[in-house]
């Protein structure tokens, strides 16, 4: 029984993975189609800057808590400058693992955009 229970998760698992990946390339193929006109295309690695910032969080002398809310002011720091580079650059970011080549990766200037907000307390 447990070991049907592990085939059955971890075929879900593979079916969504599949299933977020044919929705993500619906999205990338709309987007593309609208971005005829103009902007360019960029990639950022979230999940590497997500982990730096743990890491860096984590080997600060704080609480628990208060580790948790500076990990919850940097997801929003991060979800501002994706926002704001989009709208002022007039750029499409897409995640690096969703786009295999030809885009320009921003993620070293979200890095640095996202430490100067931090650091101004700039943070909505």
């Amino acid at each position: 029984m447990y070991k049907a229970f592990l085939d059955k998760h971890q075929l879900m698992t593979i079916g969504l993975s599949l299933l977020f990946g044919f929705i993500g390339a619906l999205i990338a193929q709309g987007v593309l189609s609208i971005n005829k006109k103009g902007g360019d295309i960029a990639t950022v690695n979230i999940t590497a800057l997500f982990e730096s910032y743990v890491k860096e969080t984590a080997k600060q002398d704080l609480t628990l808590d208060k580790k948790q809310v500076q990990v919850k002011h940097f997801g929003r720091a991060l979800s501002q400058t994706i926002d704001e580079l989009s709208t002022t650059k007039k750029t499409v970011l897409f995640p690096s693992e969703a786009i295999l080549a030809g885009a320009q990766d921003v993620t070293p200037i979200v890095q640095k955009m996202i430490k100067k907000r931090l650091q101004q307390g700039a943070v909505e």
